[in-house]
């Protein structure tokens, strides 16, 4: 028996699921959850609150759309310009490029009502960026340290007494538990949030080279 030559997907959506979100964007939510765990249980944002995101990816796109449902003011941070632009229609109030603005986080902070800081810092990356973020964060301000790169060189690492002189807190978030995922489903549901994804479709003999090319993308712009 000869192999299909198209392959199709099917989502059946559960009934507490969120409603509003397309079969295209369905399988997306496991991003969102670290963004709920730190937008809504690590601290509450409201409308003169400010978080940072880095970078145009799941989860700091997903936060972006969570602290604006929140009501909160958001810088975000990316290296490219049509990026930028991107990040403005999302709902970004600032936008920095990191590779113009070594010092982003010093140009962050000064965004902030009295260049007091950010409320909340979503960190993708650790090392340099990491100390770009206890730059950029309120005294007793919230760090959400969602991962660390692999090739990140040990002495780029903040040391603990760097954030001890911050008096922030710098919390690891993982995946939560399933209330958290319930209340993230809520939260899309009521603030009709939609993932930001590419809505181009490709066919099962591309996936390799969309792949390749993907991966090619992030290296470039990182």
């Amino acid at each position: 028996m000869s192999l299909p030559k198209h392959s199709t997907q099917w989502v059946v959506k559960r009934f507490d699921g969120p409603l509003g979100l397309e079969m295209q964007v369905a399988p997306i939510p496991q991003l969102g959850l670290n963004d709920v765990m730190m937008k809504v249980h690590a601290i509450s944002l409201n409308y003169h609150d400010v978080g940072t995101t880095r970078g145009t990816g799941g989860v700091s796109t997903f936060a972006i759309l969570f602290a604006k449902a929140a009501g909160a003011k958001v810088i975000a941070t990316t290296s490219l310009v049509e990026k930028a632009k991107k990040l403005h229609e999302m709902g970004a109030d600032y936008v920095i490029n990191y590779r113009d603005v070594e010092n982003w986080g010093t140009q962050a902070q000064a965004l902030t009502p009295g260049e007091e800081g950010v409320d909340v810092v979503v960190e993708i990356r650790g090392g340099a960026t990491l100390r770009q973020s206890l730059v950029a964060v309120k005294m007793d301000g919230l760090i959400s340290v969602v991962g660390v790169r692999a090739d990140t060189h040990p002495e780029e690492q903040p040391v603990l007494m760097d954030m001890f002189f911050r008096f922030c807190t710098t919390r690891i978030a993982y995946v939560g538990p399933r209330m958290q995922f319930e209340e993230m489903n809520r939260a899309i549901e009521a603030n009709d949030i939609n993932p930001v994804i590419d809505g181009r479709a490709f066919s099962l003999k591309e996936a390799r080279a969309i792949v390749a090319d993907s991966c090619y993308d992030e290296l470039r712009s990182s």
